[in-house]
């Protein structure tokens, strides 16, 4: 805890009009000063806001809780200012608005306009129940990782399903592919030819994908390596039926999104070289940075959902 703190001294930036608060249920204990090392924005509350409702890694960034009955309003600063923690809300409506507002944020700092990026919401792990919440709060496109799940959801939300796109975001078995492609609109997971040829087979209709790309080259990790990307796009841009619209990469885990920067760039450069407009890259941890680097669909769980049990 205290060499977070630190750290998060170090960068700490002022920003007009914002105002220390201190912690609540910790006055008078090791942790009273830190309303002095960080700087929090509050914005229509009548009183200061709870911080630090929970630190579990400080890779997950520092979550902010705002008290019963006052608006979610209250962002923590960090990274030299220039990203926003995520603020976990009571509800996942602001969740939902608070993400909305970075990505906003993200767009304004790189010239994009908001319309540009599309929020996938990654419903792994989460109960319908919890997905509704997010529709009604103008979750529009939402993801999932395993097919057998999307069809249970599937099945419990029929009567939003006309409000909704269903991206395939995970790992997908050719052996999977027929009951996928009744279940996904768009599949961001494409990893070898062999899937993109199922996928041909399997499709009746004009069917969107994207090539996932191992950019970090990880030997735990799905995707063509960008060394042999053009040869496979080449392949599979032939197959029938296939709208390869761009590309998509899985981001390392770290504690500091900035790392995250040059594997996005690479990506944007080497969808650029193929003439491919889509990128799919970027979820809770460094989705804005993503934005900056030019995502076009972020797919982000934990930031909209909490984490999962």
């Amino acid at each position: 805890m205290d060499s977070l703190l630190d750290r998060e001294c170090n960068r700490r930036q002022v920003v007009p009009r914002s105002q220390p608060v201190a912690l609540a249920g910790h006055g008078g204990n090791r942790y009273a000063g830190l309303a002095k090392r960080i700087d929090v924005a509050v914005d229509g509350a009548n009183r200061a806001f709870a911080l630090l409702g929970e630190i579990r890694r400080p890779k997950r960034g520092l979550f902010a809780q705002p008290r019963e009955n006052e608006k979610p309003a209250v962002h923590l600063l960090h990274g030299k200012a220039k990203y926003t923690s995520g603020v976990y809300a009571v509800s996942i409506a602001g969740r939902v608005e608070d993400v909305r507002r970075r990505i906003t944020s993200a767009c304004e700092r790189s010239g994009r306009a908001p319309e540009e990026v599309t929020l996938v919401a990654v419903t792994k792990g989460v109960a319908p129940k919890a997905i509704r919440e997010a529709v009604d709060a103008g979750v529009r496109h939402l993801g999932e990782n395993r097919v057998q799940e999307a069809e249970a959801k599937q099945r419990a939300l029929d009567d939003i399903d006309r409000l909704v796109t269903w991206h395939m975001v995970g790992h997908l078995q050719t052996n999977k592919v027929k009951l996928a492609m009744g279940l996904f609109a768009i599949i961001h997971s494409v990893d070898s030819f062999h899937l993109a040829e199922a996928i041909s087979k399997r499709s009746s209709a004009r069917r969107p994908i994207l090539l996932e790309v191992n950019v970090s080259e990880e030997p735990s990790k799905y995707g063509f390596t960008p060394d042999e990307l053009p040869r496979q796009y080449a392949a599979i841009a032939q197959l029938p039926v296939l709208d390869v619209r761009g590309l998509m990469t899985v981001a390392t885990q770290t504690a500091n999104a900035e790392n995250m920067r040059p594997h996005f760039r690479r990506l944007r450069e080497a969808a650029e070289r193929l003439g491919l407009q889509e990128l799919s890259m970027g979820m809770s941890d460094d989705f804005e940075v993503a934005v900056e680097e030019g995502a076009t669909h972020l797919r982000i769980g934990r930031a909209i959902f909490g984490e999962r049990r």
